[in-house]
This record gives structure tokens, sequence and C-alpha cells, in this order.
């Protein structure tokens, strides 16, 4: 992942790529004199605002608040001025904007480089749209873009480490299950992996875990020959007493009358 980055970055610094005709938002009666700037400027902006601007559109993509990213970007582009920088400033500021958003979330990097050299090109974008109204049209609408792609694939990204984490579980019942170190695998926060878990599979990790050894010891409790403290073991409890106690929990009987029923 990180040799894509380097390649995508090396493609946004070195790329000579233009636009076709039809990806540039130029009307054909366009005066050739027109400034880049071309959007009124009542109060401009200083770089520091400018930077502070960028980095409020970047956590909005990253919130997938497109409403509120659109504003941000308008409010971005009113306050433009040649007075405070210059046009290859400016493109410049928005090419790196544009490589720290691919370093801060890895899933943007496949995003971006997916778009190479098609009118959703926003780096292309950046470096040929003639004037700043029209690079401001195209960058909200590729924006939204990102942010609707970043979405999916972050659901499936997510949904797919939470069945990766029941399958661990189901796999491992019998051993000690800590939240930290199943999150770890995930590469997320205990807390965070914990609420994302209840959310997509409606119960938490503890009562999955919980499930899964008394679902597993209501099948070695089929065999009449195995003794309940040996269930209890094989499912991951240290003695009979715990596995009592959890089981009675999850059933609301305990495993000795559930034997005797079933």
């Amino acid at each position: 992942m990180t040799e894509l980055l380097k390649n995508v970055h090396s493609q946004l610094v070195n790329s000579t790529a233009t636009l076709p005709a039809s990806c540039i938002s130029a009307g054909p009666d366009m005066p050739s004199k027109i400034s880049y700037f071309d959007i009124p400027c009542d109060a401009p902006f200083s770089i520091e605002s400018i930077q502070e601007n960028l980095e409020q559109i970047k956590a909005l993509l990253f919130r997938y608040e497109t409403a509120e990213m659109e504003d941000q970007i308008r409010k971005l582009f009113s306050g433009l001025s040649i007075e405070i920088l210059s046009v290859s400033q400016w493109k410049s500021l928005l090419s790196n904007f544009l490589y720290d958003m691919m370093q801060k979330n890895e899933i943007m990097i496949r995003i971006v480089a997916s778009y190479k050299l098609s009118d959703k090109d926003l780096s292309a974008q950046i470096k040929n749209q003639p004037t700043s109204s029209q690079l401001m049209i195209r960058m909200i609408e590729i924006m939204k873009l990102y942010a609707s792609d970043l979405k999916r694939f972050q659901k499936a990204r997510e949904d797919y480490l939470v069945k990766q984490a029941q399958k661990y579980i189901s796999e491992h019942y019998a051993d000690e299950l800590v939240l930290s170190n199943i999150a770890e695998q995930s590469h997320f926060h205990p807390n965070y992996f914990s609420s994302l878990f209840k959310k997509k599979t409606g119960i938490t990790i503890r009562d999955f875990i919980l499930q899964t050894r008394i679902e597993n010891a209501k099948k070695m409790m089929e065999d009449p020959e195995m003794k309940l403290i040996d269930i209890a073991l094989a499912v991951g409890y240290q003695d009979q007493a715990h596995f009592n106690r959890a089981f009675k929990n999850y059933t609301g009987i305990s495993p000795s009358q559930y034997r005797k029923q079933n």
C-alpha cells in the first residue's frame, strides 16, 4: 500500500497529462485574458486560513458530510485572491491536499488511483482547469464521488473485519479471548471495534463469545459419556462453576437441567 501511495504521489508531482477539451468546462467564447481567480473576493484568505479550510474539507470528506463539504469548498474558493498567492502556489496547495488525503486514509489511495487519466482525475483537473470557478465545480463533483466511494469501501472493509472476528472467535472459543487482542487484528481501537461489532451484528463481542461457547457446549452434551467439567474446559472455562453460571445466564437453566431435558 505504501508503494502504491508513492506511485500515485509521483504521478501527482510529475504528471504532464492534460485533460481532453471535453473535460475542461471553459466556455467557447471565454476571453483569453481572463484572470484565473475569477470568483469575486471581498476578504481574501491568508495562506494559513486556506490550509485550515483544506483540513476542514478533508475532515468532512472522511465523515461523508457531502453537503457541508460542498459549502466549505465554495467558501474556500470565494476567499482566493492573486494578492495573497500565485496560481502555482494554489495548485501546489491543492496537490499537497490530495496527497495528504491519501496518506490519512489508505482506501483513498485506491480511489484516487482508480480515476487516473479520466475526467474524474482531480490531479489533472487541478493542473488544467483555466479558472478557479471551473475548478471549483469539478472539485465539488469529484470530492462527492470520493466520499461516496469511500463510504462504500469503508462499509465493505468493516463488514469483512467483523466477519473475520466472528470466524476467529468460532475457531478459538476454547482459548482465552480478550477484546484488545481481537481488535488488534483489525488495527482498530478496542472501544471502537466493540461498538462496530455490535452495530454490525446486533450483539456485543462478549455476548457473541458466550453464545459461541454455549452453543458448542450444547453439542458436546449430546454425548452422555462426556462429563460437564470436561465440556467446561473444552469451551474455554477454567472450572465448572464459571461454566455453570455462563450456561444459566445464556439459557436460563443449569447445564445438568439442560442435559436432563434434552
